[in-house]
């Protein structure tokens, strides 16, 4: 008697796996496709990408090192990110298929964006207490970054190099204490002007314009 339970037993299981298995099969694929490339800042999509049969669905993505900007709840997101050499993946969770089929998938590209440098700020003859207006991007980008170095290009009239010295002093007085990580360079130009650029680390740094 034991032994006809226990090969009903495994009759029983061995029907169940078949059963199983042909409801898999049965099943949509999903996949992740992403559109490529993209620079920092710049719009890219993950795009969900169903194969089978399959009634009405929802979609929930979720990304690393990336942010939505447009699409949740839709097939296809449009995304943005902001530090270089990463991997991106977008994750799609699709609500509606049966309880035994699989409703998740991922997609990840690198991007390997050769660093460079990048202008935070221009501007011209100001006083300063609307000068002081442009450093706290500076400062936060210096604190993404802790190994690059900021680039000031102090460009003065012949008779204003004096009054530019003044204010890299208290240009410097502001960063503390990583004023060491500022780097001025004073040009002759035919207007008091300032452009400030983060700079990598390993990355040459931006010519003087004229």
């Amino acid at each position: 008697m034991k032994h006809i339970f226990q090969l009903m037993l495994m009759v029983f299981l061995l029907i169940s796996a078949a059963r199983a298995q042909a409801v898999d099969t049965s099943c949509p694929k999903i996949s992740v496709i992403d559109s490529g490339m993209a620079m920092p800042g710049e719009n890219f999509r993950f795009t969900a990408n169903i194969e089978g049969e399959h009634g009405k669905v929802g979609y929930k993505w979720s990304l690393t090192n990336a942010r939505i900007r447009s699409g949740q709840g839709t097939k296809e997101v449009t995304a943005v990110y902001d530090i270089g050499n990463v991997y991106i993946t977008g994750t799609v969770t699709i609500d509606g298929l049966p309880s035994n089929c699989v409703n998740s998938a991922s997609g990840k590209f690198n991007v390997n964006i050769e660093p460079t440098y990048t202008r935070l700020a221009e501007y011209a003859n100001l006083r300063w207490k609307q000068e002081v207006k442009h450093f706290p991007v500076v400062r936060l980008s210096m604190d993404r970054d802790p190994n690059a170095q900021i680039y000031l290009f102090i460009y003065h009239r012949s008779k204003g190099l004096a009054s530019a010295t003044a204010r890299v002093e208290k240009i410097k007085k502001y960063f503390k204490p990583d004023e060491n990580r500022l780097t001025f360079q004073f040009e002759s130009s035919d207007r008091d002007r300032t452009d400030i650029y983060l700079v990598p680390a390993g990355v040459d740094r931006p010519s003087p314009r004229p």
